[in-house]
């Protein structure tokens, strides 16, 4: 079992962190800026992640929302 101590949404306090040997993080997404100095590891077997989304039942998305629905759809 895990022991979290902190979470964070701010990936240059996570880098610093994890460059400084003082943690280590769970990262989702594309590592198209990750430092040198940080090593992804995948993970084996990769997780499934499911995406659900929550609505009014009377209330249309607008377009804005149909626009996001379809990227996560696509996603």
């Amino acid at each position: 079992m895990p022991n979290i101590i902190m979470r964070s949404s701010d990936t240059q306090l996570i880098y610093n962190l994890c460059q400084k040997n003082a943690g280590i993080s769970f990262y989702i997404g594309e590592p198209a800026s990750m430092p040198e100095e940080v090593t992804l590891i995948p993970e084996d077997p990769p997780n499934v992640w499911e995406v659900g989304l929550v609505t009014l039942t009377y209330r249309k998305p607008s377009k804005e929302a149909k626009e996001f629905i379809d990227f996560f759809k696509q996603w």
